[in-house]
Formats: C-alpha cells, structure tokens, sequence
C-alpha cells in the first residue's frame, strides 16, 4: 500500500512539474483543465499496469512420478510446533496505522463539508433559474455553486451590474460540471493526504477553474469593470468546503490569466511533452513481472526420480505454524478478496529456509514489492517452488541444491506486514495446493 502510495506520488510528481514549467501560464484553460484530470487518473493507473518479457528456460527431458497425498489441514497443523504470539514491532504496521488514522480524519472532514451545504440547501429558499437553481441563505457568505445550485447569501449586497458579472461567474462553475472536478479532487486527498502533490494538483484545479468562469464573465464584461469587483469582494467571509467561490483563487494570478494575451495555437505543442513522459514513467513505475532469468540449463541426467515435496520449507525444531492456506482470502494489505496460490507459514525473523525437494536455483530476486526477496527452484518434469518474502537469500542462480539444504531466512520483505514464509508448487506454469504434497508422519 505504501509502495503504491510512493509510486503514484512520483508519478503525479513528474506530470505536475511539466505543468508547472510549460502550460500552467498558457491560456488554454479547457486543455489544461483536462491535462490535471488526465495526468491524475494516469498516475493512479501506472503503478497498477504490469509488463513482462519472457525468457523461455531450455530443460533436458525427464521421466518422473508424482505421488500427491491429500491430508486434512487439521492433520497438517498437528505436525507444526505452534509458536507463542510474538509481539513484533513494525515500523511498517505503525505507518500504515498513521495513514488510515490520516484518511479517517479526512472522511469526516468530507462528510461534514456535505453535510453543511446539504443542511444550508434545505433551511434556505430554493428558486428555480433555468437550467440551475437559487439558493438564498441567511448566513453571510460570499456567493458559490455546487453543481446545479447557486447558493446566495441575502446579506451579501451589491450592485445590479455586479450581481449579473457574478452570477455569471457561477453559472461557468454550473454549466461546466466544475463541482466533479472538486469532488474527485477531494475523493484522491482522502486517499492521498500524505502526497504532497494532492495539494498543489487540487490548488491548480482550482485556478483553472476561475480562469475558465472569469473568461465566461469577460466575454460580456469590462476587463476593468470586473477586475474592480474582484478587488471589492476579495474579502471573503464564511466559505464551506468542496464548493466554488466566487473568490478562491489567488486574486493576483487570476488578473494576470484575465488581461494575458490568448497563447499562440502552435503554443499546443507543449502538450505533445505529455506523450514520452507517460512511456517514461510506465517504464518506471508499472508493475515488472521480472521474468529475465538466466537460461539456467538444468543438468539433471535423464532417469526416473520419484518427486517428493512432503518436506516442509521451515526445518523441524523450528517454532513456527501456518497462518494462510490455499485459496481465496481477504488480502492483509489491498484488503479484496484474492485468490492466495501458496502458503504462509509464521516463524521468527532469521528462521531457516530449506530446499523441499532436489532441483537447481531458477531465480533469486531482491525486490521491494509483492514478493520481496524470493527465490525459484527449478525441479524436474515442469516443477518449480517458490519461496517469498525472506530477509536473506543464501544461494545463487544455477546452483544445485539438494532437499533440506538451507536456501534463505525468514523475512518480512514485499507485502508483508508480519515475519512469515510464502510457499508455492508450481507445474507448468500452473499453482497447484502444496497441502497436497504434505506428508504426514
């Protein structure tokens, strides 16, 4: 979750410094609008995609037997010494703690900014205009807009001209749905209110929507004669979240973007810049199923080997017990439903790895994510074990090992959120239930 959370802010990071550079002081303001929207929804998918290239393993062909045996699970945890429950200390657990500490603070943050608009909207008069309707409060505020109603305070005086400058302002907001725009920005800052980039994302949307309704109002308008009204009500009094005030905006930027000459149409071309960043940062960030393993060529002479993966991964005399089976679980982390293609055993930080059965190393890889540290064993007739998330790996590519030999240490790397072994069989690419080759004694 937090590799996730690092990635999409990077992400958000590398398009927001293109727009700050090259089209934040542009006047395509509907562009820009939708290059915020864009970026932002692409930085949140990026570091979900996957790409893996293959690298096919060449093997010497060979004549095995498999004997699975099927026991119960009950059977299975009679044969583990079930450890005491270890308090263990995470810095890991604890920053997921703040995080969601952090997002439910700004859900109900949210939900009282709704709840407010939702309880002025039903103690004030509400007057049908056209297309959206009037809402005319009794507490002072300036006038703002949530989606299709334009709030009005009766204490808010001003002349005619201004009030039709203003109304039109806000029914910019209306017309162009701006209100989606603030709440998928609020949505993500729940989400991401430890990214910085949230913030300067949300402060942007709300300047480009200003810039969009002060170019509405200056269609019809006196460059002068408006600028002069934003100066008389730039002090604004009470406001409610998640809606569009009239001022909200930095004053000074939205007089700049107001009296700016319109950008030139070649001026566009800045854009094209968003094409080579979005392949660079799915390079960068997207999901590598690494599959770039050494043609380890698996010597094992052409004979008939009867496969026996009965041998647990943790050797006997070590404290540890099985805390995940095969199947669908609720994933400790995403927390979805996912199917779970191996099994999890428990046991201290630095407990012994051991090969379950004769094979040759396929892989080793230190990695941050999913699996984290791991290692594959090639095995024979399409066999392969995988064993995941340890602190130390002790063998090498291309190595033989032989079963019960010590492969690595327990660990609590990739999506781990305690000390524990993953343990997968794998035939032919295929995941198969390692409880039906345990053996029991």
């Amino acid at each position: 979750m937090l590799n996730y959370l690092l990635e999409v802010t990077l992400c958000w990071g590398v398009f927001y410094l293109i727009y700050a550079l090259l089209l934040s002081r542009q006047t395509f303001f509907v562009v820009n609008r939708w290059y915020l929207i864009s970026t932002l929804t692409l930085g949140l998918l990026i570091p979900l995609l996957e790409w893996q290239q293959p690298v096919s393993i060449e093997q010497h062909p060979i004549v095995n037997t498999i004997e699975p045996l099927q026991i119960t699970v009950q059977q299975f945890e009679q044969k583990i010494i079930v450890a005491q429950q270890q308090n263990y200390f995470n810095w890991w657990n604890i920053l997921l703690a703040l995080y969601w500490i952090g997002v439910g603070v700004c859900t109900l943050r949210f939900g009282h900014g709704l709840w407010k608009i939702w309880q002025t909207y039903r103690s004030s008069e509400v007057v049908q205009n056209g297309n959206y309707r009037i809402v005319y409060t009794n507490s002072s505020h300036l006038p703002y807009s949530f989606f299709n109603c334009l709030f009005w305070s009766r204490q808010f005086e001003a002349e005619l001209s201004e009030q039709q400058q203003i109304l039109r302002h806000e029914e910019a907001h209306i017309n162009e749905w701006h209100t989606l725009d603030v709440l998928w920005m609020e949505v993500l800052g729940i989400l991401f209110w430890c990214s910085p980039m949230i913030y300067l994302y949300r402060a942007s949307m709300r300047n480009v929507h200003e810039y969009l309704a002060d170019a509405w109002v200056i269609q019809t308008t006196n460059k002068r004669t408006y600028g002069r009204l934003l100066l008389s009500q730039s002090l604004s009094g009470f406001q409610i979240a998640l809606a569009n005030h009239f001022i909200n905006s930095q004053l000074k930027k939205r007089i700049i973007m107001m009296t700016r000459h319109e950008s030139p149409r070649h001026a566009l071309l800045r854009y094209m810049w968003l094409l080579p960043i979005v392949m660079l940062t799915f390079l960068i960030f997207s999901k590598k199923e690494n599959r770039e393993v050494l043609k380890a060529q698996v010597a094992i002479a052409p004979t008939i080997i009867n496969m026996d993966f009965s041998t647990l991964p943790i050797p006997e005399g070590t404290d540890f017990k099985m805390t995940a089976g095969f199947g669908m679980r609720m994933h400790p982390i995403h927390k979805v439903k996912k199917m779970h293609k191996g099994v999890d055993f428990r046991a201290d930080l630095g407990s012994p790895v051991i090969a379950t059965e004769d094979g040759r190393i396929l892989m080793t890889k230190a990695d941050k994510e999913a699996y984290g540290n791991h290692i594959i064993i090639e095995h024979s007739n399409g066999f392969r074990t995988m064993y995941a998330h340890l602190q130390d790996i002790k063998a090498q590519v291309g190595q033989s090992v032989k079963r019960g030999e010590v492969i690595g240490t327990v660990g609590a790397t990739g999506y781990a959120t305690m000390p524990h072994l993953h343990y997968e069989i794998i035939k032919d690419g295929k995941k198969l239930d390692p409880m039906e080759y345990i053996k029991s004694d």
